[in-house]
């Protein structure tokens, strides 16, 4: 099957819109987007449709050929988003794919033709284009271009927000793909029902466009599933936003490269000498199992620590201290010391990098150390991070991979 580019039509439309509520976000996109390129591979008989938003992609199917088409076609290297696909949908596609990372949504609809507002001396209007810098400043997902997104929300669809001395204190808004999001109020004015007041607000507003009102919530979101609620919006059903690998990207082995010159320029002397080593990368998996909870991983502060972490270290690769912006880590068992690691926490990127990882030589069987990995890996996400990149010989490569890393691809050193 080959899919072509296409403009948008009416024909194509009509196919979403027969799973209509599923379909609301690739609806919406296709409606505001015109510069998001959209491919079928037939313009008056679609089994499918793919619209491509930079790195975000938001696909509905239910053809193996359409989706086989998509991933050979379309994703054959590199790194790859999706955006609030139908469950079913979402997993098809990463039964063929190396899955990076995932948040699970509900979908939120909002069926009835009108609202009831919230009663009150409130100045209550939509936003005004001079607020999307504050808007962005106060975005939980705030990046180089969110706030070329917040204008065009603002200058292009409904808003709603409180104002207070002329100046926002609690807005939402309507994203490209027409549901709700970027809500927030200003710490000082929380717990006065003001979110509830806007919500009602902006669901009035695209009430009278002739849209349904809608919104995805991120699993485990208790307050904002308590306000869908409360304002009278009901659960439809769940959806994914979810990244995969395809191939192996020159981004990746790059990450090793870069690694290995870090810890050089740290220390003085190479990690790793004339040897052909592994790339791994531990992706978050929503399928990885929870750390055993006998195991904890502790950053030292210690002397008493370090002394002990150094000499196991240098034993490993040469280090005396954690040096720059890297970080002396030890793993623990019941409060016995299995062995450390060398990590170093990336600016730019969401991940840690693990430059040596020292084990007790009786430490051997590979569900010992697959708790191991288990237990460094929660603790770079309590850390804020979401991937742990690391460098191994070619011989642990079968030992990493029963633990849940994932190969990269071979560099040479």
């Amino acid at each position: 099957m080959k899919l072509i580019q296409v403009e948008k039509s009416d024909t194509l439309l009509d196919y979403l819109r027969q799973k209509e509520i599923i379909n609301l976000n690739i609806i919406g996109k296709i409606e505001n987007s015109i510069e998001s390129p959209i491919f079928t591979d037939d313009p008056q008989n679609p089994s499918g449709v793919l619209v491509k938003s930079g790195y975000m992609h938001y696909l509905y199917t239910e053809s193996d050929d359409f989706m086989d088409a998509v991933l050979k076609d379309h994703m054959s290297e590199g790194f790859y988003g999706f955006a609030g696909l139908d469950i079913e949908i979402a997993n098809r596609i990463k039964e063929k794919s190396t899955e990076h990372w995932n948040n699970k949504c509900s979908i939120y609809t909002y069926r009835e033709d009108h609202i009831d507002l919230v009663e009150g001396d409130y100045d209550v209007r939509s936003l005004r284009l001079e607020d999307a810098e504050m808007v962005d400043a106060f975005y939980e997902y705030r990046n180089d271009n969110s706030i070329h997104a917040i204008r065009k929300d603002i200058e292009f669809r409904p808003s709603s927000a409180v104002f207070v001395d002329n100046e926002p204190v609690c807005w939402v808004l309507v994203h490209e793909d027409n549901s709700l999001g970027i809500m927030y109020t200003r710490e000082e004015y929380r717990r006065q029902g003001l979110a509830e007041l806007v919500s009602r607000d902006l669901t009035r507003k695209i009430l009278n466009r002739g849209q349904v009102p809608y919104l995805q919530i991120v699993e485990g979101n208790a307050k904002s599933h308590g306000l869908a609620k409360k304002c009278g919006y009901e659960k439809y059903g769940d959806c994914e936003w979810f990244g995969i690998i395809s191939g192996h990207p020159k981004e990746i082995k790059d990450s090793a490269q870069e690694a290995i010159k870090n810890f050089e320029n740290a220390y003085g002397h190479p990690r790793y000498q004339g040897q052909t080593h592994l790339y791994v990368e531990y992706f978050l998996d929503i399928n990885r199992q929870d750390p055993h909870p006998d195991y904890e991983v502790v950053i030292l502060t210690d002397k008493d620590d370090f002394t002990r972490w150094k000499k196991e270290c240098n034993k490993t690769c040469g280090v005396c201290e954690p040096q720059g912006k890297m970080e002396a880590w030890e793993i623990r068992r019941r409060g016995k010391v299995l062995g450390g690691a060398l990590m170093e926490k990336n600016k730019d990127v969401e991940d840690y990098t693990m430059h040596a990882l020292f084990l007790h030589d009786d430490i051997k069987d590979q569900v010992t150390f697959r708790n191991i990995c288990h237990a460094l890996m929660d603790k770079v996400l309590k850390e804020k991070r979401y991937f742990l990149l690391t460098v191994v010989e070619e011989n642990d490569r079968d030992l990493y991979e029963a633990a849940g890393f994932i190969s990269g691809g071979v560099i040479n050193v």
